[in-house]
């Protein structure tokens, strides 16, 4: 039997009857200390986070990216906390799951930050403030790894279809203009991308 995040959540409720069943059963002979329950508790409730997060990713039929940096940064942001609380056991388990955190970090906050860039809610904005909370250096080289990466992705795409012909609304509304012309002024739809 698999005994996982809800189950442990749901425990606490019914908490106080474990030392009641240790009265009436004999056999029952080691059941949690309040001390353990409230550890337990503690840790349950710092864990709620990643659950939230893995629903959130695996609990959508159209998961879309731009959504996972901002929830994937809360993750980051309770684990820096918990490097510094007093209980040595939170520290040790916040500082096992910081380590292999950043081993996916490493692999996928660019891919996420381009996402997040390119939420018109967010844009750059957003990956800047996050950035500055987690990382202690190279924040602004950082950031412009993304930005970088946004401007790759543009003049690629741009590339591949600047021999299409498709109607872009100007700011009036009138969509008369061709795509082809879009790349005259390439420079203002890419620096709009980072505009808030």
């Amino acid at each position: 039997m698999e005994f996982n995040f809800l189950d442990a959540s749901n425990s606490f409720v019914v908490w106080r009857s474990f030392p009641e069943l240790a009265k009436r059963e004999s056999n029952y002979k080691s059941h949690p200390t309040d001390e353990e329950w409230e550890k337990a508790k503690d840790i349950c409730g710092r864990l709620q986070i990643f659950y939230d997060v893995t629903q959130l990713f695996s609990g959508t039929s159209f998961p879309t990216a731009n959504i996972y940096f901002p929830k994937v940064f809360q993750v980051r942001l309770a684990l820096s906390r918990w490097l510094h609380d007093p209980d040595v056991v939170i520290r040790t388990m916040a500082q096992k799951m910081l380590d292999k955190f950043l081993k996916y970090w490493d692999v996928i906050h660019g891919i996420l930050g381009v996402a997040c860039v390119l939420d018109p809610r967010f844009k750059l904005k957003m990956v800047k403030v996050c950035y500055r909370r987690i990382f202690d250096f190279d924040v602004d080289e950082k950031v412009e790894m993304i930005k970088d990466v946004c401007y790759a992705l543009f003049n690629e795409y741009q590339e591949k279809y600047k021999h299409v012909k498709t109607p872009i609304p100007n700011a009036s509304g009138d969509s008369t203009k061709a795509s082809s012309n879009a790349s005259n002024s390439s420079g203002g739809v890419q620096d709009d991308i980072f505009e808030i």
